[in-house]
């Protein structure tokens, strides 16, 4: 998976205080996933008879669709955790330019980590989910 990010980041400096003062926000993400399912394959399908290899072809039918479920629900919590990073905002301050944004990346990263946390948490109970409901109904060859 790849993050490219577009941030909007704003320092000011406050005479009065002596203070630098960074606002950063998340104004756009993209995320790049790519998805690969291998299937079985079977060496001695074509010496098999014409019954057996229509059931086979039934279960990798079935297997496929069940797969393709996967996926789903792998792009549906990918644009969830998209979605959850648009906006993200950090503010620090400090005596130094580079102190008040480190300040505001920080608070950034840790709710960043948050969002990655809980994209992988649901994706994991998705997977639990599925099975505990029948997902794993293919009959074996």
């Amino acid at each position: 998976m790849i993050e490219i990010f577009d941030a909007r980041v704003n320092t000011t400096y406050d005479t009065k205080t002596g203070l630098y003062t960074t606002q950063a926000v998340i104004a756009d993400v993209i995320i790049q996933a790519t998805i690969t399912t291998t299937l079985p394959t079977w060496r001695e399908r074509g010496s098999a008879s014409q019954a057996e290899q229509a059931k086979w072809d039934g279960y990798l039918e079935q297997l496929k669709g069940f797969q393709a479920e996967h996926a789903k629900d792998t792009f549906v919590r990918l644009d969830q955790y998209r979605s959850s990073l648009l906006g993200l905002r950090g503010t620090g301050s400090g005596n130094t330019r580079e102190s008040a944004m480190q300040m505001a990346a920080n608070q950034i990263n840790a709710k960043y980590s948050e969002a990655k946390n809980t994209l992988f948490q649901n994706y994991n109970a998705d997977g639990k989910r599925r099975d505990a409901n029948g997902g794993h109904t293919i009959r074996p060859y």
